[in-house]
């Protein structure tokens, strides 16, 4: 079975890019006040040293002003940055699929055993941060009709990862991988994602 690398290659630089504007961004949302009070701390220290007390008291509104707002624009530049490369729910389902399925290629093409368990750990990685997608980002909201439907189909592909895929990953043979491997297929090209067949 043969997929996308390109569509892979594209998702991941996306992917990449997101998370590294959510985690700047998400840093100064939540820790702003010690950012905010370390660089002023830093800066009335050095001014202080260079021209004195005096001088810091009477520019230190003005220093305080400025950091605020370079604060302020940062979080607004990440945030829009953020959008930008944001995925929708069926594209990160994408990637992480294409990164499993990327990993066990690998592992079935590697010689060494070293480097075929070096791909197995980095599938089992990977089939986590899925989880990790699913919990974080796919809201349902408190509509309850939308929960009773989609709720249910959710909760159960949080379940097939969670104790079919990941356990399988970790701790299957060579024949039970290539089955996972053929699902994950199945799952990127059909959305169906149905690991009944594997034994655990």
């Amino acid at each position: 079975m043969r997929w996308d690398l390109g569509e892979y290659d594209e998702f991941e630089t996306r992917v990449n890019k997101f998370k590294t504007y959510e985690r700047t961004s998400s840093f100064l949302i939540n820790y702003w006040v010690f950012v905010f009070l370390g660089i002023n701390a830093l800066i009335i220290y050095i001014l202080g040293t260079f021209f004195g007390i005096g001088f810091v008291e009477r520019q230190m509104w003005g220093v305080f002003i400025i950091f605020a707002v370079v604060i302020v624009s940062l979080v607004i530049v990440t945030t829009k940055k953020k959008k930008k490369y944001e995925l929708r729910d069926d594209e990160w389902t994408k990637f992480y699929t294409y990164s499993i399925l990327y990993n066990l290629e690998k592992y079935s093409r590697a010689s060494p055993i070293g480097m075929k368990e070096d791909y197995r750990k980095k599938a089992v990685k990977k089939a986590k941060e899925f989880l990790s997608c699913i919990n974080k980002r796919w809201k349902i909201g408190s509509f309850m009709m939308a929960k009773d439907y989609f709720g249910n189909s959710i909760s159960e592909l949080k379940n097939n990862i969670r104790y079919r895929l990941i356990p399988n990953l970790k701790d299957g043979d060579d024949e039970l991988l290539g089955k996972i491997k053929q699902h994950m297929g199945n799952f990127l090209m059909y959305s169906n994602f149905d690991l009944e067949s594997i034994n655990i």
